[in-house]
């Protein structure tokens, strides 16, 4: 080791300098950069860690990283050879960082110094150096923390769990055990939600239990049911945790959203479903985050049209906020939603739209639980909804579009007591809907590509057809809805619609339907 004096009046004397060896720094232009938060001044820096120098040994027994000590010229910064980062995460005090096959840390509790301190004695807080070797030339994608593991996914079609001896991953004990054996995205980290952690592949999407569940398989396909309606590719995943919740992107039709949720019992799954939002035409979903039950969205979509109503002129990107949990009765359900206060304008009230209205859609102003009669105007170029009629300057109300909330049902079909798939032919009779707390919505049956049949509910009728709707009648507390289906299940799409800005709420759907197995008569269940 080499020293130099830094005192002659008080200790230490001496301090430990680097090795005069080319090859003891580490190049801060092509490691990770660092962005750290300041409080003081509400901002983030951006800036190269402090790596630690090498202090001891030379290249031969002290060499770093096995990446980089294996490359050609690996310290000359102006001609990079190739050695390249494809993950990192910070684990158990430790970071790591993934090359090729390679996975490799920092020594304990020093997360910029990737040397060891002593080449003459390793010691268990020495980086760590492993490769991930399971018979197929694979290069690392992915570290997540997970549970006491660490889980490694690779190109190789092969995942690993990074262990160690008594719960402790020294440099003598670390091991990568494959414990599964599929496909990982290598565009979608894994990701976890609660106490779950799920990958995807082309079209799949995987629950992984661990090398230490009880469970016969290590990895689950919970998309094998869906086969087809999954995504083949992804470009973004976001989870909900509080809702056992996934989101992910569809990366070659960027409007559309596909969500997963599954809820246990126990150790027992008590339900999962899967299903799909898809925002307009035009949208283009960037990227999507979950903070505090709510989902927020960066969402590319039109500012302009053409004359045909159709030609994109313009883009701007919107940060939309969606409420995960269940909402109530007085929540405005409309796009682009914002308080306004209104300005008296003779027998009517103004109220100011803080942005350019969407082209091709209905603005709409609510106030008192129903929506005001008016119009949008343009005055040199300040944007106004022209309340008709009524007197509420200084009052708040919510200012937004409209749009049409259109739930499209999966095709039903009739399962045995062990959820297993029965053949058949199966006529949907009537559907008996419960509801919770909501709003007017339509039942729509669209039948052999014909007109749709639509009937509707309206907490008006189910209430009290007299009473106003600012005197509580615009949504039903608890209630039902039994309309007519009569459909043959795939000859038939079913919908619920609504464009009211009072919230749905549907709680149940029951089906009565007449089905004849393959192999035997008719049974009306």
């Amino acid at each position: 080791a080499f020293y130099k004096a830094v005192s002659a009046n008080q200790q230490p004397w001496y301090e430990l300098t680097r090795t005069e060896q080319a090859g003891s720094l580490l190049d801060g232009e092509t490691w990770p950069w660092l962005i750290e938060y300041d409080p003081s001044s509400d901002d983030f820096a951006v800036g190269k860690p402090k790596w630690t120098p090498r202090f001891s040994g030379t290249q031969g027994n002290n060499p770093g990283p096995s990446p980089l000590s294996e490359s050609t010229d690996p310290y000359n910064s102006t001609n990079p050879t190739g050695a390249k980062l494809s993950a990192g995460v910070f684990f158990r005090n430790r970071l790591w960082f993934a090359s090729g096959d390679v996975l490799f840390s920092s020594q304990y509790n020093d997360p910029y110094n990737m040397w060891i301190a002593d080449p003459t004695d390793l010691v268990d807080t020495d980086p760590i150096d492993i490769t991930a070797a399971s018979g197929a030339n694979s290069t690392i994608t992915w570290l997540v923390s997970y549970s006491d593991f660490l889980f490694v996914t690779t190109t190789g079609k092969t995942q690993y769990e990074l262990k160690g001896s008594n719960n402790f991953i020294g440099p003598r004990t670390a091991a990568l055990e494959p414990t599964s054996f599929y496909g990982t995205s290598r565009f979608t980290s894994p990701t976890k939600v609660g106490s779950l952690l799920f990958f995807t592949d082309t079209g799949r999407l995987f629950m992984y239990h661990g090398a230490n569940t009880d469970n016969i398989q290590t990895a689950v396909n919970v998309s094998q049911n869906v086969f087809g309606y999954f995504p083949q590719e992804i470009s973004h995943v976001s989870s909900a945790p509080n809702q056992d919740s996934m989101m992910f992107v569809d990366a070659d039709n960027e409007n559309h959203m596909y969500l997963y949720t599954a809820r246990f019992n126990g150790d027992q799954q008590s339900q999962n479903a899967f299903y799909r939002w898809v925002f307009g035409n035009e949208s283009k979903i960037k990227y999507a985050y979950v903070i505090d039950n709510y989902l927020y969205i960066l969402n590319r979509r039109p500012t302009e049209l053409d004359t045909d109503n159709e030609t994109v002129l313009d883009r701007g990107t919107f940060l939309e906020k969606i409420y995960l949990e269940r909402t109530v009765p007085s929540d405005v359900m409309l796009d682009r939603r914002i308080p306004v206060v209104g300005v008296a304008d003779g027998a009517d009230t103004l109220f100011p739209i803080e942005y350019l209205p969407s082209p091709g859609e209905t603005m709409t102003c609510w106030y008192n639980n129903e929506a005001l009669d008016g119009v949008v105007e343009n005055s040199g170029g300040s944007y106004w909804f022209r309340a008709l009629n009524v007197a509420l300057a200084g009052q708040t109300a919510i200012l937004g579009e409209k749009y049409l909330m259109d739930i499209e049902l999966s095709t039903p079909v009739m399962r045995d007591q062990y959820n297993n798939f029965v053949d058949g032919r199966l006529v949907l009779k009537d559907v008996n809907l419960r509801h919770y707390n909501s709003g007017s919505y339509d039942w729509v049956v669209y039948r052999w590509d014909r007109n749709p049949s639509i009937v509707s509910f309206d907490p008006m009728r189910a209430n009290n057809p007299m009473s106003a709707v600012g005197s509580g009648n615009y949504f039903e507390v608890e209630g039902s809805f039994s309309p007519k289906v009569q459909a043959l299940d795939g000859k038939s799409d079913i919908h619920i619609q609504s464009n009211n800005p009072v919230p749905v709420n549907i709680t149940n759907i029951e089906f009565r339907v007449d089905f004849s197995a393959s192999m035997s008569g008719s049974v009306t269940q």
